[in-house]
This record gives structure tokens, C-alpha cells and sequence, in this order.
């Protein structure tokens, strides 16, 4: 029920899943990597296309520089990232 109420804010795009499986494949393709896991922290207040942080871990560690990559792809398909260090 909450994934349907997730996607239902925006009926014409594929919602928060498929980008998060985009930007893995992405930093995937980009870095040479032969997996990634990247995970996508939302507060309880926050909707649509606000997120409070992005993670990536691979199977060596979670270099700095995934994490930017990351946080630069999900800006680029218009998420706002804010942590207000509140609950996620």
C-alpha cells in the first residue's frame, strides 16, 4: 500500500524505484563496478521527489565519491535532498 501511495504522486513517471534501480545500473556502467547497492533515506514527512540522503555501498567499501556521483544523478532527475535529521 505504501509503494502504491508513493507512485500515485506522480502517475505519469515511474517513481522513486525505478530511479533508484537507474542510478545503480548508472554508477554500475560508469565506475567499472560489478555491483552496487545504493539506498535512499526519506524522512516520514517528506513526498514525491524529496529525499533525505542517498548511500552506496559496493562490495569493497563506500568510497566518497560514489556517494557524490550518486547525490549528483538523483538532483539530476529533480530530487531535492535535505536531511533535517529527523526519523527516516
Amino acid at each position: 500500500m505504501a509503494s502504491q501511495r508513493r507512485l500515485s504522486i506522480y502517475l505519469d513517471e515511474f517513481g522513486m524505484e525505478q530511479d533508484i534501480c537507474d542510478v545503480t545500473l548508472w554508477l554500475i556502467e560508469m565506475h567499472g563496478l560489478s555491483r552496487v547497492h545504493v539506498w535512499v533515506d526519506r524522512h516520514n514527512t517528506q513526498i514525491g521527489r524529496e529525499i533525505a540522503g542517498v548511500t552506496v555501498m559496493t562490495s569493497r567499501s563506500h568510497p566518497a565519491r560514489l556517494i557524490n556521483a550518486a547525490h549528483e544523478a538523483f538532483l539530476a532527475l529533480g530530487y531535492t535532498i535535505e536531511d533535517t535529521r529527523a526519523d527516516t
